[in-house]
């Protein structure tokens, strides 16, 4: 009973080790990184609308190049990326939730913007989650080979 045991982890350690590291996202989870870096992108826009320094403007648009390159490491499959994807994402969902109320009576303009983005992000952080959390739920069930006595 042993040796089966043995033997059947071995199988799976050379299974594990055969099978690339990383793949590329599903087509929700792409699409979704994708909408959500078009997104910030058209957003600029608004944010570079009122006259502001050299520097305020620089951070802006480095900011931008920033979510960009993490958003196509993203869709290339990189885990790191993915993750950063995700943790700015609920980052700014928070962010941006607590300040809804208050841009409602501000600005309605700014207000729907925010919604849009709140609503793109949360998009993106959600098939982000169920990407990885599909990639472990398939492999923990390829894993369990176990036979019915």
């Amino acid at each position: 009973m042993r040796a089966e045991q043995y033997a059947l982890v071995a199988e799976l350690e050379r299974d594990e080790a055969t099978q690339p590291s990383h793949a590329t996202p599903g087509i929700a989870c792409r699409a979704s990184i994708a909408a959500m870096l078009l997104w910030s992108l058209v957003e600029t826009y608004w944010d570079l609308l009122y006259p502001m320094g050299k520097i305020h403007i620089a951070i802006i648009l480095f900011t931008k190049l920033i979510i960009a390159g993490i958003a196509l490491a993203a869709m290339c499959g990189s885990f790191i990326a993915l993750a950063a994807c995700a943790f700015f994402c609920v980052v700014s969902i928070v962010v941006i939730g607590v300040t809804l109320p208050d841009l409602y009576t501000l600005s309605r303009t700014f207000f729907y913007l925010s919604l849009v983005e709140v609503v793109v992000k949360t998009t993106a952080a959600v098939s982000i989650s169920f990407y990885c959390a599909e990639d472990h739920v398939t492999r923990d069930l390829d894993a369990c080979n176990w036979q019915m006595r």
